[in-house]
């Protein structure tokens, strides 16, 4: 955590130009670490410079750097703050600067103080709601917070069927083998190996194989590789779903003639979809982009 504070820390230096000059004002005081001082002053200058997100973000990072520094008890309700903070900024962000190694380090100090609260029902519920909603990751509450369609029962004598011939990619291959051997694994929000997936994990876990690298972030996945049409899409591809970001990622399983096979992690773990699932049904209505990285590893 405290090295994604400090690659936090370091962005200032990165974004100073095009910034207005209450924006440089906040970076400074926020580069000689007077937190507290830049939270005050960046509110005064918001006044002035209304919903400016580079205003906001010093707020936000000084949040950050504060909750860093507290004790254990006061770590949450600085947290808390600089979730707010950042929810903030992402409405002022009329420019869609990038604002992402935020968003991680923030992520990342959710989960960090997952580890310090688990007796404590209402904030663990607070914390999920934020990963969920803010940060969109797949959790336990993933089916409660977003509307899903009746999804049908799984029949265990009849498993996913592709046909190895028309994959004459080994790669995409090798992925969709990969994938068949994990259907089955449970749902665990942040699980990265077969004790138990969340959606990003799974994607990551079945990349490996090939040995392709991805983050455990679905919507940092979704700014990898080449965009195709879901029309175009092959087995092995990602498909991301989601409206402005990325909430959730599962892989083509086989696109015949049109008819898209899914499989991914959600809340019943591994599944694989065939083209009438309403499950699918409901995933295809939402789907924000498919990519393909095989084209960047040789056969």
């Amino acid at each position: 955590m405290r090295i994604a504070i400090i690659c936090i820390m370091l962005l200032g230096s990165v974004i100073s130009f095009g910034q207005g000059k209450y924006a440089k004002k906040s970076q400074k005081l926020y580069e000689r670490h007077k937190y507290d001082k830049c939270i005050e002053k960046s509110k005064k200058f918001l006044k002035k410079e209304k919903r400016s997100a580079e205003i906001q973000q010093y707020i936000t990072l000084s949040y950050l750097a504060i909750y860093e520094q507290s004790e254990a008890k006061r770590k949450s309700s600085n947290l808390k703050k600089a979730l707010l903070s950042w929810s903030r900024q992402c409405k002022y962000n009329s420019d869609s600067i990038d604002y992402s190694n935020i968003e991680e380090s923030l992520r990342l100090a959710i989960l960090e103080d997952l580890n310090l609260v688990e007796t404590k029902q209402r904030l663990l519920s607070y914390y999920h709601h934020q990963l969920a909603e803010v940060f969109l990751d797949t959790t336990d509450y993933y089916r409660s917070l977003y509307s899903m369609a009746q999804i049908s029962p799984i029949q265990k004598d009849i498993g996913p069927v592709f046909d190895s011939i028309i994959i004459t990619n080994k790669k995409r291959r090798q992925l969709i083998e990969e994938a068949n051997e994990l259907i089955g694994v449970n749902y665990k929000y942040g699980g990265i190996d077969t004790t138990g997936f969340d959606c990003s994990g799974f994607t990551q876990y079945v990349y490996k194989s090939i040995g392709i690298e991805l983050p455990h972030n679905a919507n940092l996945q979704s700014k990898m590789g080449a965009e195709v049409s879901l029309e175009e899409a092959q087995a092995g591809d990602l498909i991301f779903f989601g409206t402005k970001k990325a909430n959730h990622a599962g892989m083509i399983y086989q696109n015949n003639n049109g008819e898209i096979e899914l499989i991914h992690c959600a809340s019943r773990g591994v599944r694989y979809q065939n083209h009438s699932d309403l499950n699918t049904i409901y995933w295809l209505e939402k789907v924000l982009v498919v990519k393909s990285l095989i084209h960047e590893v040789l056969d």
